[in-house]
Parts: structure tokens; C-alpha cells; sequence
């Protein structure tokens, strides 16, 4: 919305969300300081601050009580790194409110590093000069380069059961059977050489080794009758065409692991070893694969000190409580990381109202960040995530108004968790991700971890940007929820029989939205792992997933299915593009050989309120009229909807049957699509804009396609430094502001300086606005007058008082300026008068002067724009 300052800027629209005065604790809000250097003896004030935010957390509550704070409480943290062996722990009496909300952040641009683990001087470590040890090590040129540390001197005196790493390592036959115990709370600790990842000593020391044959293929999961059933045949047993492995047979008693794709490209494990046999080149596991194992699938040793022979790996001694490193630079100084701490760095445990901002975390053994069991209205934001074994956020069920917004996670095993919501009654969580970046996930699990997952009822992930990892970018499940406005590339390279964006095996999981994403360049790139090109999709719709609405997206560079509806029904795949793909849609009809009995009955009977709820019958009517048919037409891909598609150098639908013996167009509406070749019309086709002009030929072929809001999909940044490159931006009570798309501080001497309101009237800084247009500002401290030159305009302005002179002629503002910390504040209606500028305001207390009148458009398709300027000037 806007409207031309000429308007009353009224108290009832501006403080409806104006914070509060900046660095005034006295005036209804508290400003509390940690240090790297401080002391939680101290009292929390910016020249005693405290140490730890568990301190700063303890004030908050003994303050919370007095009344002296209605607008709530800020936590600076200074710059440094904060090693921690508790996480920040927060509860319902750290909860803030919408009045007095309680935010924990970095104090203005300053780098804050939080890590869960200890840190061990370089110096503490002893070459190892054992023999019995070093002769062990296969590659002689390695011996003398191998040190080890005494973990107990630390106070590491248990490492707690081993870790399985892989998504089918705590299967629960498995677990059930007694082959593994419970999956630990937190993966294995790691270790950290001057800020950079090592890796545990293995072989080969990049890529896989290859399965040449198989002497008991093991335990097949799908080969049982009842999910729960214990397996048999049990372990694998396997050979190897490599003498290397004749160097490894101590290494089984000392924990020793293996780790692979036994059986297929989605499906990675990690065993223990029961056995190695030199002479037979074999290797026996001690634990079931999930699926059995079959010749030429890939897997590699590791944690075996034999392979302890490139620099930046580890081999960890579990029985002694050693670490042996292979160190990649001088230990004199160096400062190498372990990760300890088990538990969140940040835990929000039924909480409301807390934001956190600009704190970045490095190494986590758990979730970087968590919001659950209750919470509402909590965000974390700005913040870069790298390292951590978990997820960087992680937003559980049953929570409602919490999000991650700029966020960047890289280089982390999951990216962020989007549930909330209630299922039973279908109550959205209206949880989000936003404007997040997120890359190189699954560095430690290869499969079915997500760069953004998303579940629960109701709630988003949009404007965000995900790429480079061996799997899926976005899994979703539940009911209502939104996928929109994402960037999703370079994903499932090294994977097969997945999608970019997957989801199903649920019949009750529907209404969600898949609306303006691009996928593009979901191209395999890993040849090690024996994943195929055909079992690629950019959408994978699997196993009976229904009532998905696929609208808008562009496809480019897929070398599977673009859309890949692997036998559910009602799903909507309408005004989609796709280009330079090997298939557009493949609509499967797979769920005729499906046992419902062991599949989908059973999960059924898990969610009965689906069925029986009344609310549920209403919004899913459709679900309803499924459970009246015979089985044998659940199994059908029955009222799947294909319209208004274009395929673009690409083949459209694949119409061959699979199981049924009948084209599976059969099963749905499939009309008004088209295939072309060339370019349609695209704005910029070469460049890569695919923007459809408004005179392509594609609307006469396609006379119901709708233009595609190519250019918003993606992160907000980029269009916002393009929106606001020519505008000067402030926002109510903030000294920060953007000019021509920088941000600078309105007044660098006094960060007091900000806009303000004053008995209705919003006032701003003279000379900041003066200078920022390019005009001359000089103060005669005799007279009190401000005199202003620039380009066509001359004022002087009165530092206080109402009788101004524009261009010779006298003037008399509406309201007084006034001198406020030091520098004369203006009316803001008055900027038009008096520099023959335009200003616009939005009600969420932004101040644009921008000769664009559009800046802020009246459609609400900048509701992004907006937030992003208010979460980067918002100070607290």
C-alpha cells in the first residue's frame, strides 16, 4: 500500500509495529551485553557484560517481573567465538510477548561464532612413536606424521555407543532384532583442525571401492511378509578384488566400519564388521544391510588407523579414548575443535516470542537450532549454519507462527525443518522458511536428508534457494502445505529413483502445493554410486501420493521425469514449463502391484481421525470417495489432472503403460497441452530469463496458459538491491537506513539519530535526508538556522520553530522541527515541500524518498520486499 506524504502519517497506522527507541533501556525496553570476554559475575551492561547467554537468560527472568520493560528485552552478543557445553536453554518462562517480545543477537555487525564442543591446543597432542602402532599404517610415508591426544584430558571420558550413519543404519527390524541398539541422540563427535572438517581415516581415501562378489547377500527388507518381522538370513558377506584388504584384519577389533549402497543408489548404510578374511579377499558384516547386498554396488572402509594417511584425517580409539589425527598444517598454534555437546546449541522448548538473529553456529553434534513442543511466534534469522551433524533449524510439530528467514546453511547434514500445525483438526502452523540459502547438505548421510524439508499442516517454504547435494532438496509430507517461489539446482546427482521435490507413501497426505519453483540442471554427476539418469524427477510424486497441486513451475535440464507421478490420484499438474527435458510428465500406475495390506492400510490406521473427522471429510472430500472404492481402483491412477503444460524442446508425457497393460493417459485429463521446439518467446531464452513475453505464439497455441512469475522465484536479495539501487529507505526508531541500495547508519557519530514519532508526527534527521539527496548541509549556531543548497533547491529551516525560506520565499511548516540528540529532526510530510521529492510510507514504519512511485506496489507481491528491508534496518 502507499500514499503520497501529503496524507497524515497517523499514530494508529505507524505504531501499530514501530520498535522501540534505540539503546534507550529507559524507555521500556532492556539492553543486555555478552562477551567473549565478559563474566556472568557481572551485571549484563554494555561495559560488564556477561559471559554466556544461559546468564543473560537467568537476568531476563529475574527482570521479567518488575514491570519495568513492556517492550521486552535485547541480548547483544559481541564478536568472538563461543565455545559452549551447555546450549542456550529455553523454557515458557523465557517466553516474550507481541508487546515485549525477547530477541538474542549479534551486536551490530559484529561476527558471532557459536560451536558445541571444546577446543584442544595443537601443543597437547604427542607424536606417536609406538611401534606397534605406526607399523600398523599401511603407507610408510605417513608413519612419522601421525599424532595422537588423550581425550580424558579434556574431560571426554565417554564417547557413548557407536553411530550408523546412513538412512537405513536404525532400521527398525534391526534395531527390533537386536543388530543395533537405539539411535543415539546425536551422531559421532567430529573434529575440527583450525575451523576445517577432518575426516575419519578409510579407504579408498575419495570415491568407493566395488562389490565383486557375494558369498550371503543377507536380508532382504522387501522380501519379508510383516513390516516388524525379524530378518533373516541376517548378515551379508562379500569379496573384494583388492589386496589392500589384507592390511585390515586387526582393524575389525578395533571398531573398524564399513559403509555403502549395497543393494540400490537410494538406500546408504553403515555396518560394523564381523569379519575379514585375507585369504578369501571377504568381508562379513556384523549388522543386516536393509535390502541385502549384489555385486558392483559401492561401499568403503573406515575408522581403521591402517588408513590413517592423508593429512586431515582422524582415526578414533574408542577403548583407550584417543584421537590420532593426521594433522594438515603445523600443530604449534593450531586449535583443533571436537564436538561434544549432544543437544541443541539453541533450544526452544515451548517458548514464545524469541528471536534470534545474526548468531551463526560452526560443528554441531545436534540441531543447531530447535523450536518445539509448543512454540509460537519465534524466529531465527541472518544467521550462517556449517557443520552441524543435525539440522541447522529445526522446527518440530505442533508449533505454530516460527520461521528461519536468511538463513544460510551450508555444508550441514539436513538444512531446515518446516512442521507445526495440527493434524487432527487440520489447525495450520503457519510455520515458514524464507529468503534461505542452502547447499552441500548430506555430508554425512547420502540419502533422504533435505536441503528444506517440509510437513505438518499449513505451513511454507518460499524465495529460497537450495542446491548441490546427492539426494532430494525439499521432502514434504502433511496436509495444506506450500512450496512456492524456490530456486532448486544441481541436486540428486548422485542418487536414483528420486526427486528434487519428493513426497508420498501416504494417501492422507494432500493439499499441498508445489506453484513457481525452478528446478533446473537435476543432471547425475556421481558415477560411484551405480545410480541411473531414468530414475531422476524434479517432482516425484511416490508411491500413492494424492491431491498434490503442481502449478507454474519451470523445468529445465531434468534428465529424468520433470513430473513424476508415481501411481497416487487427483493430482494437478497445470501451466507448468519444461525445457530441454527428457521427459515432461510420467503419470505411473506402479500402485497395482502394491501389497495395501503391508503399505498404505497400515498407515491408515495410524491417522483414523483422516476418516472419521469431520473437518477432515470436509476439506478432503475426495479421500472420502477413495476409501468407498474396491481396492483394486485405489490402486489405479485414477482423476489426475494434465493441462495447460507447453514442453519446450522436450518430450511432454510418456504414454506407455506399465502394469495395467493400458496407456496411462488413460487414467487422466490430459488436454491442452503442447510441445514446441525452439524458443517459445522467452525474454531471454540464451540468458536463461524464461519470462514469457507477451507476445509469444505460445498464447495463441495455449489460449488458457497464464505467464509465469519467472523472475520471483529465488532468493529476495537479488531483487531487492535491483528495486532499491535509486531509493533511500529508513524505517521508525532505527539508526540504520538503505541509500541507492547500501546500508549506512544514518548518523555515524550518535546512534540515537533515527526516525521518530512524536504526537502524530513522524520526524527524521535534516541533514541525513539533506545528504542523501546530494545537498549541502551547513549549521550557523548563531541564528540556529540550517542552511540547505542543492541542485534546484535552497532552504533554510529553522533547527526549531515552523518559519522556513524555500528558494527566497517564505514558508511555514505544518509542525516545528525540533533538536533532538544533537541534530535538528524535520516533519516528514514537510520533504515534499521542501526537496520536491516524493516520500511514501508503508504501514510496517518503512520511509521510502524514491522518485519510483511503484517502489512499493499496491498488489502485495512485494509482502517479501517489505520484510526483508524491516528485518535488515530492525535493530532489536
Amino acid at each position: 500500500m502507499k500514499r503520497f506524504i501529503s496524507l497524515l502519517l497517523t499514530l494508529a497506522i505507524l505504531t501499530a509495529c514501530a520498535p522501540a527507541t534505540v539503546f534507550a533501556s529507559s524507555e521500556g525496553r532492556c539492553l543486555l551485553y555478552v562477551s567473549a570476554s565478559g563474566s556472568d559475575l557481572n551485571d549484563g551492561s554494555f561495559d560488564r557484560p556477561f559471559a554466556t547467554l544461559t546468564a543473560a537468560r537467568n537476568r531476563i527472568r529475574e527482570l521479567k517481573g518488575s514491570g519495568q520493560y513492556p517492550k521486552g528485552f535485547t541480548v547483544y552478543v559481541r564478536e568472538g567465538t563461543y565455545n559452549v557445553s551447555e546450549g542456550l536453554m529455553l523454557t515458557s518462562q523465557d517466553s516474550g510477548t507481541a508487546e515485549a517480545p525477547i530477541t538474542y543477537r549479534a551486536y551490530e555487525d559484529e561476527e558471532v561464532i557459536f560451536t558445541g564442543g571444546v577446543t584442544a591446543k595443537g601443543e597437547d597432542f604427542v607424536k606417536v612413536s609406538d611401534s606397534a602402532i605406526l607399523d600398523r599404517v599401511v603407507e610408510k610415508s605417513a608413519r612419522d606424521k601421525i599424532y595422537v591426544l588423550d581425550l580424558k584430558k579434556y574431560g571426554v571420558t565417554d564417547l557413548g555407543p557407536v553411530f550408523y550413519k546412513g538412512a537405513y543404519g536404525y532400521l527398525a527390524n534391526l534395531v527390533d532384532a537386536g543388530f543395533t541398539g537405539p539411535k543415539p541422540a546425536a551422531p559421532a563427535m567430529e573434529f575440527f583442525f583450525n575451523g576445517k572438517p577432518m575426516t575419519e581415516a578409510r579407504y579408498p581415501n575419495d570415491g568407493y571401492m566395488t562389490i565383486s562378489g557375494v558369498l550371503t547377500s543377507g536380508f532382504d527388507y522387501n522380501a519379508i511378509d510383516t513390516p516388524n518381522e525379524r530378518p533373516v538370513d541376517e548378515c551379508f558377506e562379500i569379496t573384494v578384488d583388492d589386496n589392500r584388504i589384507k592390511n585390515w584384519v586387526n582393524a575389525v577389533d578395533d571398531g573398524a566400519l564399513m559403509y555403502g549402497f549395497w543393494q540400490h543408489a537410494w538406500a546408504d548404510q553403515a555396518v560394523s564388521i564381523a569379519e575379514i578374511d585375507p585369504d578369501a579377499k571377504s568381508i562379513k558384516s556384523a549388522i543386516p544391510s536393509a535390502f541385502g547386498a549384489k555385486v558392483d554396488q559401492p561401499f568403503y572402509i573406515y575408522n581403521l588407523i591402517e588408513e590413517l594417511d592423508i593429512p586431515g584425517e582422524f582415526y578414533l580409539d574408542r577403548k583407550n579414548l584417543a584421537l590420532y589425527i593426521y594433522p594438515t598444517g603445523p600443530l604449534d598454534g593450531a586449535e583443533i575443535t571436537m564436538t561434544i555437546l549432544d543437544t541443541p546449541i539453541f533450544d526452544l522448548n515451548d517458548v514464545d516470542y524469541v528471536n534470534i538473529r545474526g548468531l551463526n553456529v560452526i560443528g554441531s553434534r545436534n540441531d543447531a537450532y530447535k523450536i518445539y513442543n509448543g512454540s509460537t511466534n519465534c524466529e531465527v534469522s541472518d544467521c550462517e549454519v556449517s557443520y552441524s551433524a543435525s539440522y541447522a533449524v529445526n522446527i518440530d510439530h505442533y508449533t505454530y507462527n516460527n520461521g528461519a528467514r536468511n538463513v544460510y546453511a551450508h555444508d550441514v547434514e539436513s538444512g531446515i525443518s518446516v512442521g507445526g500445525g495440527n493434524f487432527e483438526q487440520l489447525i495450520p502452523g503457519n510455520n515458514y522458511a524464507e529468503n534461505c540459502k542452502v547447499e552441500r547438505w548430506s555430508r554425512i548421510t547420502a540419502t533422504y536428508k533435505s536441503g528444506i524439508g517440509i510437513g505438518g499442516v499449513g505451513n511454507s517454504i518460499m524465495f529460497n534457494e537450495m542446491s548441490d547435494a546427492p539426494h532430494v532438496a525439499v521432502q514434504f509430507s502433511g496436509n495444506l502445505n506450500k512450496i512456492m517461489y524456490n530456486d532448486i539446482h544441481n541436486v540428486v546427482h548422485s542418487s536414483d529413483d528420486a526427486g528434487a521435490v519428493y513426497g508420498g507413501l501416504n494417501w492422507t497426505g494432500r493439499g499441498n502445493e508445489i506453484k513457481y519453483n525452478y528446478l533446473h540442471d537435476i543432471i547425475k554427476k556421481n558415477t560411484d554410486t551405480s545410480a541411473g539418469t531414468s530414475g531422476l524427477g524434479g517432482i516425484y510424486l511416490d508411491g500413492g501420493q494424492c491431491e498434490t497441486i503442481m502449478v507454474g513451475n519451470v523445468f529445465k535440464d531434468v534428465s529424468g521425469k520433470a513430473i513424476w507421478i508415481n501411481g497416487g490420484q487427483d493430482n494437478i499438474a497445470l501451466n507448468n514449463i519444461f525445457i530441454d527435458c527428457v521427459q515432461g510428465i510420467l503419470n505411473n500406475d506402479i500402485m497395482v502391484i502394491v501389497d495395501l495390506n503391508q503399505s498404505h492400510y497400515p498407515r491408515l490406521n495410524n491417522q483414523k481421525y483422516a476418516i472419521t473427522n469431520e473437518v477432515w471429510k470436509e476439506t478432503f472430500p475426495k479421500l472420502q470417495k477413495m476409501m468407498e472404492l474396491p481396492d483394486s481402483e485405489k490402486q489405479l491412477p485414477l482423476g489426475n489432472i494434465v493441462v495447460n503444460n507447453v514442453a519446450v524442446n522436450s518430450d511432454l508425457i510418456n504414454e506407455v503403460g506399465g502394469y495395467t497393460n493400458r496407456p496411462t493417459t488413460d487414467f487422466l485429463d490430459y488436454s491442452q497441452n503442447v510441445e514446441m521446439s525452439g524458443d517459445p518467446g522467452f525474454y531471454d531464452m540464451a540468458g536463461g530469463d524464461y519470462t514469457i513475453k507477451a507476445d509469444s505464439e505460445l498464447f495463441d497455441k495455449l489460449p488458457g496458459f497464464e505467464a509465469v512469475p519467472f523472475t520471483r522465484m529465488g532468493r529476495v536479495n537479488d531483487r531487492v538491491a535491483t528495486r532499491i539501487q535509486d531509493a533511500k529507505i529508513l524505517l521508525i526508531d532505527s539508526p540504520k537506513s538503505f541509500v541507492d541500495g547500501d546500508k549506512v547508519q544514518i548518523d555515524s557519530e550518535n546512534k540515537e539519530v533515527v526516525p521518530f514519532i512524536k504526537n502524530n508526527v513522524t520526524y527524521v534527521p535534516l541533514r541525513f535526508i539533506a545528504e542523501m539527496l546530494d545537498a549541502n548541509v551547513e549549521y550557523d549556531s548563531e541564528t540556529g538556522m540550517v542552511q540547505i543548497v542543492g541542485g534546484s533547491v535552497s532552504l533554510t529551516v529553522p533547527s526549531n520553530g515552523t518559519e522556513a525560506v524555500k528558494n527566497g520565499e517564505a514558508i511555514t511548516l505544518s509542525n516545528s522541527t525540533m533538536v533532538v540528540h544533537g541534530r535538528t529532526m524535520v516533519p516528514l510530510r514537510e520533504i515534499s515541500e521542501l526537496f520536491d521529492k516524493e516520500v511514501y510510507w508503508h504501514k510496517s514504519g518503512i520511509i521510502s524518498v524514491s522518485d519510483d512511485a511503484a517502489l512499493f506496489d499496491e498488489n502485495g507481491s512485494d509482502d517479501e520486499l517489505i520484510r526483508f528491508l524491516r528485518n535488515a534496518l530492525y535493530i532489536y
